[in-house]
């Protein structure tokens, strides 16, 4: 991006008045006056976190700045690599992507072994893919730096990227080796540091300080004044011994005389995580202390390796020789990598003051002691330094941040305390098919990262405890790999193993009881596709037995897991139902009639049906079809059917005549004789045709005793009679033909 530094002169002072102006605040605005747009830079759609927190300390309106969730996107690394290194870089690549880095490696020979072919490159990457760190992995021979005009070598000037400015876009460091065993042992260590850290060793709380007595430089401090007022700020952090080794003899724990080679072997030896030099310096030594890459060489501090802000002339002076800084690089003995994990040393001669201002950024950064500005990779601090040194010195302050080298891995993650164990827990198995696991943290900040086979699934922050990463679907049996790492803590490898669920199927039953000619649906749930023995490929499937029968379904899971079921279907026999009504034919009136279906239990419906009786008043006179419905324990049901007959002859209460009536002739024709054995006042004479219609209705004189009904004009069939007195009535049932 492009930035402005603004200095501002806040007092002013008018001789004339002897007016003294003092302004407590200012309002900077930024505007276009119809400047050119073919200088004006596109917006990323994301800031990578690793810069975000830079440019929220550099410059006042960062807030303007496209912000995403810190390292949702993670800072990507580009590692171009001498050819004949490539395999040597496998395990390092391995392990950037265990922790959530993605990194990609490139030949030199694929780029092309000039500084032209190489920038462009990398520029290419970076507006392509994103990118923050870049890595080059062999000796100047291998991968040409740039050459700026104070005649220094210059790998950050590949960072360089956006704008004609000289504040590093991306973090450079340099594996300089001229064997595949310097970069095993640059590989192996950087590893250790990061994977494998002694949990609550003491020696990380060390640092050490190395200065001249010369100066003044920066802050008008003399070097070791400089450098006290760092050791007072590391001491107000984790540090619980930071070592004076300045010339003279400058009091508190500084010993009497110059500090000599062997005494700061001693402290290193010893184990010191920090080591800050101010003073001279020349291609194989610090001036102060005398301590030289001979001394490197002679150094047994495996597995304690500090990192270094070293404020000298050309002690990365690197180009056809093997610098002090790539001595402390490339040392090991028998046991392993000894030297330092990264260093930061200048390829030119310094100038006094301006990386003085550097270095103290960097402790600065380093303590934690701007909030919005907190860095923990070693690229992350130095880096943010020299933007401190680049805004307060200007031009001389470019001068050094153009050769100022990093030696070692830029995204290497320092250590400035006692590495203490995380407490994480996470589901250990999962299901073909997962797309998100669940991880709790104890430690808020630390980054989790997940991969499979070598490739990263996903990476998160720890909040409030806990984090939920989700990925593409994991659709074969594998594992997950769980790494936890964090700010001066022992990372945590764990494992989640994907394999086919127990249960893979659920069928709604797996035994299922059917009706004859009755059918069933039967389903399966869980899997991902299904195979009937019906030849269906449907999760449900409806079938209709007509006997016992056995179905079976395997349902596949992403086409990994396979789980075969049996369904069972019992086909029951239909209920032996009977419905033999008697009587079927009622009179009108005579009340409720029981129906007598078999078996008991069922359920009657039709005209007039009160439960399990006929109300033959309800149903009304007429023929009345009753269904009866049996189900039995199976759920299986039969019906059968009954007809009720409703005869008029129901109308009234019916009595028994004190004497007989009779009617002759039987069958009778065109005429009927209605015989009285007695006769009675009021009495009437009804013919009512089956269905219940009065066809005829006489009324009959006392002391009749034979009355001749003509019924020559009735259609033939049954009829009935109803003789009727003021007291009593009496039905008769008689045929016409």
């Amino acid at each position: 991006m492009h930035g402005q530094a603004v200095s501002f002169q806040p007092f002013q002072y008018n001789p004339v008045t002897k007016t003294l102006r003092v302004y407590t605040e200012l309002t900077v605005r930024v505007y276009n006056q119809n400047a050119s747009k073919t200088s004006a830079l596109a917006l990323p759609e994301h800031v990578d976190a690793n810069f975000l927190t830079i440019y929220q300390s550099q410059f006042l309106n960062a807030s303007s700045l496209p912000v995403t969730t810190p390292l949702a996107e993670g800072g990507k690394m580009l590692i171009i690599c001498n050819d004949a290194y490539m395999s040597a870089m496998t395990p390092f690549i391995e392990w950037k992507k265990k922790i959530g880095i993605p990194t990609t490696m490139v030949s030199i020979s694929s780029v092309g072994n000039n500084t032209a072919l190489i920038l462009n490159y990398v520029t290419n990457y970076y507006n392509t893919n994103g990118l923050s760190y870049l890595l080059l992995v062999g000796d100047a021979q291998h991968i040409t730096p740039i050459t700026f005009a104070m005649s220094g070598d210059s790998d950050n000037g590949y960072g360089y990227i956006v704008g004609n400015d000289r504040y590093p876009d991306i973090m450079v460091g340099r594996f300089s080796a001229e064997t595949a065993t310097h970069v095993t042992t640059m590989v192996n260590r950087t590893i250790a540091y990061e994977k494998t850290p002694t949990p609550n060793a003491s020696w990380y709380k060390n640092a050490m300080g190395i200065a001249s007595d010369q100066g003044p430089g920066n802050d008008n401090q003399i070097d070791y004044q400089h450098m006290r007022s760092i050791r007072g700020q590391l001491l107000a952090y984790t540090y619980t011994n930071v070592a004076e080794m300045y010339d003279g003899s400058q009091g508190v724990v500084d010993a009497t005389g110059n500090p000599s080679a062997a005494m700061v072997a001693a402290e290193l030896n010893a184990g010191v995580s920090l080591i800050n030099y101010v003073g001279h310096g020349s291609d194989n030594s610090w001036a102060s202390s005398g301590f030289s890459s001979t001394n490197i060489n002679a150094l047994n501090n495996n597995n304690k390796w500090p990192f270094i802000f070293s404020v000298a002339c050309v002690n990365g002076n690197f180009k056809n020789q093997t610098c002090f800084a790539e001595t402390w690089l490339r040392a090991a003995n028998a046991s392993g990598p000894t030297g330092a994990v990264a260093t930061i040393m200048s390829t030119i001669n310094q100038y006094w003051n301006q990386p003085m201002e550097g270095q103290d950024m960097m402790d600065t950064i380093l303590c934690e002691a701007i909030s919005n500005n907190i860095k923990r990779s070693f690229g992350g601090i130095t880096v943010n330094g020299m933007y401190k040194m680049n805004d307060f010195y200007g031009t001389s302050g470019m001068d050094m941040t153009d050769t100022w080298t990093i030696f070692g891995d830029p995204s290497v993650i320092v250590r400035s305390d006692n590495p203490t164990p995380m407490t994480v827990t996470h589901s250990t198995l999962e299901v073909v098919g997962v797309t998100q696991l669940a991880v709790n943290c104890n430690k808020n900040g630390a980054i989790v990262c997940l991969t499979k086979q070598g490739n990263i699934l996903g990476t998160g922050i720890v909040a409030s405890g806990s984090v939920n990463i989700t990925f593409p679907a994991i659709n074969s049996i594998d594992s997950i790999d769980v790494t936890v790492t964090a700010y001066n803590c022992v990372p945590y490898f764990g494992k989640t193993y994907v394999q086919c669920p127990a249960n893979l199927m659920t069928l709604n039953s797996n035994n299922v009881s059917i009706c004859i000619g009755s059918s069933a649906t039967l389903s399966a749930s869980g899997a991902t596709s299904y195979t009937w023995n019906t030849s269906s490929n449907a999760a449900s499937i409806v079938v209709n037995p007509m006997a016992n029968a056995q179905y079976t379904v395997t349902g596949t899971l992403n086409n990994v897991c396979y789980e075969s079921e049996v369904v069972n279907v019992t086909v029951n026999q239909l209920p032996n139902v009977t419905f033999n009504q008697n009587p079927t034919t009622v009179c009108l009136g005579s009340g409720l009639v029981p129906f007598n279906g078999l078996p008991a239990g069922g359920v009657y419906a039709g005209n007039g049906v009160v439960g399990s009786n006929f109300n033959v008043g309800t149903a009304g006179t007429g023929s009345h079809q009753i269904v009866y419905t049996y189900t039995d324990i199976n759920g299986c049901v039969n019906t059968a059917t009954a007809t009720m007959l409703v005869d008029p002859c129901a109308s009234l209460n019916e009595n028994v005549l004190a004497h007989n009536i009779s009617i002759y002739p039987v069958p009778a024709t065109d005429h009927i004789v209605i015989k009285f054995a007695s006769t009675h006042d009021g009495m009437q004479v009804s013919i009512y045709n089956a269905i219940g219609q009065v066809v005829s209705q006489k009324a009959i004189a006392k002391g009749i005793q034979n009355y001749k009904l003509e019924t020559s004009e009735y259609a033939r069939g049954v009829y009935f009679l109803k003789v009727k007195t003021n007291e009593q009535i009496k039905f008769v049932k008689f045929v016409l033909e």
